[in-house]
């Protein structure tokens, strides 16, 4: 059900990144996002293996990168920008957990706070943003028996 969901969520993100994101994401970037899982998995010889244990192919890969790169330039155009995170919200969450700062002064620590808050708020507002996607979405999903999900021969 949650797989089925996350899938239901990324359609939706893309269907909303063919409308607003106007110029595809350059080759370099996709080609770093593919370097950068390449060293996470281990190397060339790991990634490879990989590939073809999920049956995708480079260019399969490539695709899925292009699409998901898509997605983050929806996000940050339509969600992230718009995140702030003001002083007084950092000398809050500082006042409110001292024990995480071991006695460092908040000009110490005020970079990590909000940096923290931040990605706290960009989290809760893409919460929203898609809920809202799914609040104005025809979502139909099609079970092999009424009131179960598909199954697998």
């Amino acid at each position: 059900e949650q797989v089925l969901q996350e899938m239901i969520d990324y359609q939706l993100l893309l269907a909303e990144a063919d409308r607003f994101v106007t110029e595809p994401p350059q080759a370099a970037h996709i080609q770093e996002a593919i370097r950068r899982l390449m060293h996470t998995a281990g190397g060339q010889a790991a990634w490879e293996a990989e590939l073809r244990r999920v049956q995708l192919t480079p260019d399969g890969a490539e695709a899925l990168f292009t699409e998901k790169l898509r997605v983050d330039a929806l996000l940050a155009q339509r969600v992230d920008q718009f995140v702030i995170v003001t002083r007084t919200e950092i000398e809050a969450a500082y006042d409110q957990h001292p024990e995480r700062y071991q006695g460092k002064s908040l000009s110490e620590v005020q970079d990590s706070i909000e940096l923290e808050l931040t990605k706290q708020k960009i989290a809760a507002k893409r919460l929203e943003y898609l809920g809202r996607l799914r609040s104005r979405a025809s979502i139909t999903v099609l079970t092999d028996t009424p009131g179960t999900l598909p199954t697998s021969p």
